[in-house]
């Protein structure tokens, strides 16, 4: 009798976030596997994640608590049960497959296991991730499942650089983007914002994006920056703008997942001056959203987005400076860009 493959998703990744491109990855997985014929299986006797929130899958079995309980100690507590909840799952004898959350920890089972590797910027940028027991942890999954899924071209090349000696077979599967971005293509009124979205630190070398924009917003007085997420911009990050006594046309915010195909919308433009990234889901947003696109040309980024998005020499302020202007004056190079995208 034909029945569906039973997939079993350890917790650990639940625990370790409350909100996170990672837990939101694998929450969809969850959510839609069952079209496929796949049943999910999540044990997480509580949890605190965001995502989770919103699943309604069968294969679900957890209880969501109120952020305001949340401390260190809740979060500590509800770790322990999820692994206890984790292991006996594991030793249940209808479970086909393992897909491991995240690399810390190898539930005891005979049952195959997966691990999807998101990026490899820690191996790459050691000194902005100095944790290399977490590291050690990552490369013992890899080496110990029987599929490892990389989410493109440029990871599975850098997991082979980093991990000559992996014996596992290496799938690349893409990201796809929630269908809610395609239902708000329709086009909003532009609002002028050069939008900036997610963590700024380090090699997402957002000084390059204020620098240049500061720039541009002198030029073009109907234009404003916006930073979604990453927290309050800091006094050196607003250093550029404040210079030119620009502050006022510089906002950052916080954005639930439902406001973000609306920003996108009504952008002038989404930039991504990021040296690396896994794979760029917010270039796949801004494309379903229909909101024109900037990127470095660095790592993953020709690979997604190939001639749909005008790039610039990562770094380069004076570049990114120069294919913004022309973007943000064009108005049918702006047309052509959301229709390729």
């Amino acid at each position: 009798m034909d029945r569906s493959l039973r997939v079993l998703f350890d917790s650990e990744v639940f625990g370790l976030q409350t909100h996170g491109g990672v837990s939101r990855y694998f929450v969809e997985l969850m959510r839609h596997l069952p079209a496929q014929g796949v049943a999910p299986r999540l044990v997480a006797p509580f949890t605190f994640n965001e995502y989770l929130r919103t699943l309604q899958t069968p294969g679900f079995h957890g209880i969501r608590l109120p952020s305001w309980a949340r401390s260190r100690y809740a979060a500590f507590a509800v770790r322990q049960l999820s692994r206890a909840g984790d292991a006996l799952a594991a030793r249940a004898r209808d479970v086909d497959v393992i897909h491991r959350t995240y690399y810390g920890r190898r539930l005891r089972s005979t049952a195959p296991q997966v691990v999807t590797v998101h990026d490899m910027i820690p191996e790459l940028y050691p000194t902005v991730f100095p944790f290399p027991a977490e590291r050690e942890q990552k490369r013992r999954a890899c080496a110990e499942a029987a599929v490892v899924v990389a989410i493109s071209n440029c990871t599975q090349r850098d997991l082979r650089t980093f991990y000559p000696e992996l014996k596992a077979r290496v799938e690349v599967i893409p990201h796809a983007v929630d269908a809610e971005f395609f239902r708000s293509r329709a086009r909003g009124e532009d609002d002028g914002t050069l939008l900036f979205v997610g963590r700024r630190g380090g090699y997402k070398d957002f000084a390059t994006f204020a620098q240049a924009t500061a720039r541009l917003l002198a030029k073009y007085p109907d234009l404003r920056v916006l930073c979604v997420g990453g927290g309050p911009l800091s006094v050196e990050e607003l250093a550029p703008y404040r210079e030119r006594g620009l502050l006022s046309r510089v906002a950052q915010r916080a954005a639930a997942d439902e406001e973000l195909p609306s920003l996108y919308r009504r952008a002038r433009v989404f930039v991504f001056p990021s040296r690396y990234e896994g794979f760029g889901l917010p270039i796949l947003e801004a494309f379903a959203s229909g909101c024109p696109v900037v990127l470095a040309r660095a790592s993953v980024f020709p690979e997604v987005a190939q001639d749909a998005a005008q790039y610039f020499a990562p770094g380069v302020v004076d570049d990114l400076l120069e294919v913004l202007g022309r973007v943000v004056a064009d108005g049918g190079l702006r047309g052509e860009l959301r229709r390729r995208g």
